[in-house]
């Protein structure tokens, strides 16, 4: 009886233990992770926003501007949604150069776009460089060289030709000399400026305006063109890089999400007018500007 009494006072021993032990990896795998250390942040003239739902950086605008790589511990550019639409559709790559800068480059590795620090905005690379050629000098034809004549020599004539009579001369009368006309000087045109504009402080993250109505701008990336100045208005037609518009109106502030578009009314070169963005929301490029 004393022996199994034992055995079971043993048992109970064993079981409590393992209870023990079963609640010690419970608690174990319910504890979170610790978390890893973040890569410092991109040097900037600002403080960054870190979200550790979304695993981003965002800057003081709200515009989410890089992603966390986990598996290499870097912050990694994210493209935004107005950039990714005129990226080439056979593809493109995020690469970072020596310097550190970080570029999107089409597959057969020409730079499209370039983030520029420390605003970290992206800057469209230069669509080609003008060539401008130099001038060659072209050799003149030598002077024609005088060629030396002979001179006349006299010869004896015969009959000795009778001296000439000297006739008076008739002093030469003095003619008014025609004083020039004034030319009035030409004025110059004055170009018009751009005004300084005053917009609501919801429009304060906009894009700087460099256009002004009556100037000329000039496409710089793909840009839709709308009835009116709004993102959801109907879309007229999509006006590519290098179209030359007149600009008849604007700006016209839209705040939208977390920024603002500038809209001004614009005339094509077939005469059709509509509605187009300066710049993408927070001005982060720009899509129209003047023409130089």
């Amino acid at each position: 009886m004393n022996t199994q009494r034992r055995w079971l006072g043993y048992d109970t021993f064993k079981l409590i233990v393992a209870l023990l032990i079963l609640l010690f990896l419970i608690f174990r795998l319910l504890q979170p992770a610790p978390a890893a250390a973040l890569p410092p942040y991109p040097p900037a003239d600002f403080t960054w926003t870190w979200s550790d739902a979304t695993r981003q950086l965002s800057d003081p605008q709200g515009v989410v501007i890089f992603g966390l790589d986990k598996v290499n511990a870097r912050w990694v550019p994210l493209v935004p949604n107005e950039i990714g639409s005129v990226l080439p559709q056979e593809g493109y790559r995020l690469d970072q150069g020596a310097s550190g800068e970080w570029q999107i480059l089409s597959m057969s590795g020409e730079v499209l776009y370039t983030l520029a620090a420390p605003q970290y905005r992206w800057v469209k690379a230069s669509l080609a460089q003008a060539v401008v050629p130099t001038a060659t000098a072209t050799p003149l034809p030598p002077s024609p060289t005088a060629t030396p004549t002979k001179a006349a020599v006299g010869y004896p004539t015969a009959t000795e030709a009778p001296a000439p009579t000297a006739t008076p001369l008739t002093p030469p009368t003095p003619t008014p000399e025609a004083q020039p006309t004034p030319t009035p000087e030409a004025q110059p045109t004055p170009t018009p400026q751009a005004a300084a504009i005053e917009v609501p402080a919801a429009c304060a993250a906009a894009a700087v305006p460099r256009l002004a109505v009556g100037s000329q701008a000039v496409v710089l990336s793909n840009l839709n063109f709308r009835s009116s100045p709004e993102i959801g208005a109907n879309l007229v037609r999509t006006n590519r890089v290098g179209t030359r518009l007149t600009v008849l109106e604007g700006p016209v502030c839209t705040p939208y999400r977390n920024g603002a578009y500038l809209w001004w009314k614009v005339r094509d070169p077939a005469g059709e007018e509509g509605w187009s963005a300066e710049a993408t929301l927070n001005g982060q490029i720009y899509l129209m500007g003047p023409v130089e």
